[in-house]
């Protein structure tokens, strides 16, 4: 889920910053890497803070402690990532294609939707690949956030250990490794066309 939404984000501000290239472009691009720049710790108490407090009209809700509040952290830690890729990706495309779509007479939703998209699906891919992977085997948001039922693999790994069940741990790291690969298998393999 926070793959997807991180993936929408970040073509919805191609669009804004390479495509229709409005005014305050600069500032939403230093957005989008501004978690790249803020440790892993210290954004993890700042959204725990955030949600912890329920003020519904000032749109703060309480998170902490609800399946919600680790899609939320990766979304917004992975945003940069996922975002590079694709605003490489708008930047590498012929404005001129949207100019023919525009001559033969499809609107800006038809041709993002039928050119645009189509031929950014490998940067889409790749993007949301690295977002996936990084939020799978993410640790430091994680053991800020984590309950008990919503615990990632990244913190099972670390309590095997801390029992002394290396075992555990090792089968939890081939599940990650495996997983790992073979999101990164399937991103080569649809980025390419296949």
């Amino acid at each position: 889920a926070s793959t997807v939404a991180a993936v929408v984000i970040a073509v919805a501000a191609g669009v804004l910053t390479v495509r229709r290239r409005v005014r305050g472009r600069g500032a939403i691009e230093a957005l989008l890497a501004l978690p790249w720049a803020v440790p892993g710790t210290v954004f993890a108490i700042a959204l725990a803070t955030a949600f912890s407090i329920r003020a519904p009209l000032a749109g703060r809700f309480v998170l902490i402690g609800t399946l919600w509040i680790l899609p939320l952290a990766y979304l917004v830690r992975n945003l940069p990532i996922t975002s590079r890729a694709i605003l490489a990706g708008f930047r590498s495309l012929d404005p001129s294609l949207d100019e023919a779509a525009a001559t033969l007479g499809a609107g800006r939703w038809r041709t993002l939707r039928r050119v645009t998209l189509p031929l950014l699906r490998p940067a889409i891919v790749a993007g949301a690949s690295l977002a996936f992977v990084t939020a799978f085997g993410d640790f430091v948001t994680s053991i800020m956030l984590y309950t008990y039922d919503t615990r990632p693999i990244s913190l099972e790994i670390l309590s095997s250990l801390r029992q002394s069940d290396v075992g555990v741990a090792a089968a939890y790291g081939v599940v990650l490794m495996a997983v790992s690969a073979a999101v990164f298998a399937l991103g080569a393999d649809r980025g390419s066309g296949g």
